[in-house]
């Protein structure tokens, strides 16, 4: 339908639907495109993003609404990625169905044979992710009822009754479980810079199952996002590229996670995963 397109990604809304659907989806650095004109959901969790068929066409995005930091995200997509060393948490494929990880296997092996060390790294763990995932519900959602407890006040026939069943509970949210949730989050962010510094990227499906069929996605809401939200929630740059199909034909996503700033990095990267020709983008007029 279009070249590229723009979301946000609070949680996960950009890296998920782009590993289902197949194409790019680039959340990057917290604060480094501007918020101006979008609609508050989580004041502190919300990313402006590019979703693209290519990663070159997300750079591209990138550089049009990057603000004026004065470099050209595109760039990076040439550059080389020998000597970049990888870390793969082996708790992010806990419970991946078979054909997401095989999908994802081959894109790191794709990636060792252009020259990058791919390593196993013990974080983060299988209790990082649980907390990281409830920590940031509890502040996205405890942040968008305080920005909407007007309108649920008085417009409650515009909402949803899914959405007004969650804001409401939201708003109910003591004090003290939205500051545990934050200190969660510093010490966490603190653990996970002090792992990126030690590794150029870190590598994990993006989404542990393939494409639901609607009747079940309800079920599959917070397994889709787990690999995801703990990067929306410390704010560190990660990109969905699409690294194959499982055998009836349904995409799979490789979620690449770098450092505060690393976002150069992440494109050369997913521009590499491209080269591999693992996945073929399926276009229609």
């Amino acid at each position: 339908m279009a070249p590229g397109a723009l979301g946000t990604d609070t949680r996960a809304s950009i890296r998920v639907p782009a590993a289902l659907s197949g194409v790019v989806g680039f959340k990057p650095t917290f604060g480094l495109v501007p918020t101006d004109g979008v609609v508050t959901l989580s004041w502190s969790m919300d990313h402006v993003a590019p979703m693209a068929a290519t990663v070159e066409d997300a750079a591209l995005l990138l550089d049009a609404i990057a603000g004026s930091r004065g470099q050209s995200y595109r760039a990076h997509c040439g550059e080389r990625v020998e000597g970049l060393r990888i870390g793969v948490p082996r708790t992010a494929f806990e419970g991946a169905d078979g054909d997401v990880a095989a999908a994802v296997e081959r894109a790191l092996d794709g990636l060792r044979a252009e020259g990058v060390s791919i390593v196993a790294v013990d974080e983060p763990s299988a209790a990082d992710l649980e907390m990281t995932n409830a920590a940031g519900m509890v502040v996205s959602r405890a942040e968008a009822a305080t920005l909407h407890r007007a309108w649920l006040a008085t417009r409650a026939d515009r909402y949803t009754a899914e959405t007004f069943a969650q804001l409401d509970e939201a708003s109910r949210v003591p004090a003290t479980i939205y500051l545990a949730a934050q200190r969660l989050r510093e010490a966490f962010r603190r653990r996970m810079l002090g792992l990126l510094a030690e590794v150029d990227a870190l590598a994990m499906p993006t989404s542990l199952v393939l494409a639901p069929r609607v009747e079940e996605a309800e079920r599959f809401l917070l397994v889709l996002s787990r690999n995801c939200i703990p990067w929306s929630f410390i704010g560190v740059p990660a990109v969905s590229v699409p690294c194959g199909r499982s055998p009836a034909g349904l995409p799979v996503g490789l979620q690449l996670v770098a450092g505060p700033l690393a976002d150069g990095r992440l494109l050369a990267l997913g521009t590499a995963v491209g080269r591999l020709g693992l996945y073929k983008a399926e276009l229609s007029a």
